[in-house]
This record gives C-alpha cells, structure tokens and sequence, in this order.
C-alpha cells in the first residue's frame, strides 16, 4: 500500500541536523511512495516517517519586520555596525592582547543571533565553514562582516519584493489620509513639482517619504512621471529607494517610498565643506560601492 506523507517532493524545509546541532535549510529530493520515506539534499539517509516529526518543519520565512530591518540596514550603510555589534558581543580575545575573534565555541550563539534577526534558519552552516577555512579555526572581524554581508544578500535576493507592476494597488483612487497618518506629517524638502513629507503607515506603522506630486504642474513632464514610476516598480535593490504605493486624487499624485534618515549626499558634501574637510576615504568608497550595485541591478 502506499503511504501518504506530510511532505512532497519539491518541498522546501528545516532539517535538524545533528551535526550542527541546529535547523538548516533543506529541500525534499525524494519521497518512496510506498515507505514515505524522504530523501533531503543535505542528508544522504532517508528520513523515516516515525523521525520526521521530530527532524522536519516547514522552511523558517523572514516575517514584515525582519525585511523592513533589512533593507533598512542595507539602504542606510548599516551593515559593519551591525555586524560589528554582534561580533564584539560574542568574540573573546585570541592572546592576552590580541584581537577579538570567534572561536568554534560560539558557533551555536552566534548563529542563533544572526537567524534571529533574519528570521530564517542555517545560519550555522556558514559560520561553520568560514571557521573551519581559516588557520586557526576563527572568525575575525573582517571575516564575520563579509560573511554578514553575504547572509543579508542571500535574504534579499531570496525574499525582496518590489511593488508589482500595475497590479490591483498601482494608482489607487484613494484619500492618503485613509492609509497614513498625515497629522504629524513633517516635511523632508520641495522642488519642482511638489514637496515631499514624512508620514506614519496606519496599519505598520512604518516611516514613509510620501511625494506630493501637483498634477497642475506637470505639463508636458506627465509621460515622464510615468515612466519613473514604472521604472520603480520594476527595480528591488537596496540602494534604490522602494516605491511601496501610489495614489492619485483630484489634485495631486503620491508616490509612498523609502525613508531615507540619512539625507543625501550633497548635504554630506556641505557638510564636509563648511567645516573645511575631506570626506573620509572609507565614507568615499561605501557611497561608490552603493551607486554601482545599484546601477548593476538596474542594467541587469
């Protein structure tokens, strides 16, 4: 007779893994239709049905929140503080006098910690083999920043959404007042066509830059408008601004994006020159490593 399982083939769980002694991401090869047995790809045994209970879950997905932090961090640059914060809080020092580091002990801790910001599982495995590669079987800094770093890519990549392309909330015919909270709006700047205000999402409570576009004031730059806002709604990096809706009445248009805390660069650069400085060389080279990704996304 055949056995009808929880799972099937194509399905995308956690394993318990023994080995790491932690939840890793899996995905189900197999499924013996007359066992219901079940083959993963980071197990070459079979998992009989008395163990998948105990073995299996459905696959850990970042909830709302834990993408808002991420683009957030990835937007804003945020990346080695917050890799940072998380190293010094788990790395003891190799020598007396040395440099902080991670050692295998950590393993377990430092990798909770790091799904538990993403939301998600198998974390561990990384952290694991970026250990075993080095001579000492560590983890420093730098090591753990470039592992951080390449954990939050996989996330976006994995999860990040754009808003969809002319769907049921692209142009909405709606009172803005109904989605945000407009009475402690704060202005953020003006130009040539509108102004644009920091407003609160009702239901989220998210910080929102809404741009108040006057349709009186457009003219002939109309088309143009919208071929910005269908251009936002293709892209989904973040170090491009998201477009998370857009609504239209009587009078204006508004796009609800990003909010960007930091300002932008040339506040920086005023900045830097009143006081008669150089902008820091690091602070140089991470805006330039923000504009290229974002432009390779784009001509992707």
């Amino acid at each position: 007779p055949r056995v009808v399982g929880a799972y099937v083939k194509g399905d995308l769980v956690d394993y318990h893994s023994p080995s790491y002694r932690s939840w890793i991401p899996a995905e189900v090869r197999e499924v013996d239709p007359e066992t219901g047995h079940v083959l993963l790809d980071v197990k070459p045994q079979p998992i009989g049905l008395q163990e998948q209970h105990l073995l299996l879950r459905p696959r850990a997905r970042p909830q709302h929140a834990h993408l808002e932090w991420l683009r957030a961090v990835m937007r804003e640059g945020r990346i080695h503080d917050e890799a940072r914060d998380l190293f010094l809080h788990h790395a003891t020092l190799a020598a007396p006098y040395g440099p902080p580091v991670l050692k295998m002990d950590a393993m377990s801790t430092i990798s909770s910690a790091i799904d538990a910001k993403l939301g998600v599982c198998g974390s561990v495995r990384g952290v694991y083999w970026a250990m075993r590669n080095s001579a000492q079987q560590t983890l420093d800094l730098d090591g753990f920043v470039n592992l951080f770093w390449e954990q939050l890519s996989a996330l976006h990549h994995a999860y990040g959404t754009a808003l969809p392309m002319k769907d049921d909330g692209f142009r909405r015919h709606e009172n803005p007042a109904n989605v945000y909270d407009l009475d402690e709006a704060k202005a953020l700047g003006s130009g040539t066509f509108g102004q644009v205000m920091l407003v609160r999402e009702k239901r989220t409570g998210a910080k929102r830059a809404m741009k108040i576009i006057d349709k009186k004031g457009l003219g002939a730059a109309y088309d143009f408008l919208e071929a910005e806002i269908d251009n936002l709604c293709f892209v989904d990096h973040p170090n491009i601004a998201k477009l998370y809706n857009c609504l239209e009445d009587s009078s204006s248009i508004y796009l609800i994006m990003d909010f960007c805390s930091g300002g932008d660069l040339a506040q920086r650069i005023g900045q830097a020159k009143s006081r008669k400085a150089l902008l820091p060389e690091a602070f140089a080279s991470l805006v330039m490593r923000q504009v290229l990704m974002a432009t390779m996304h784009i001509h992707a």
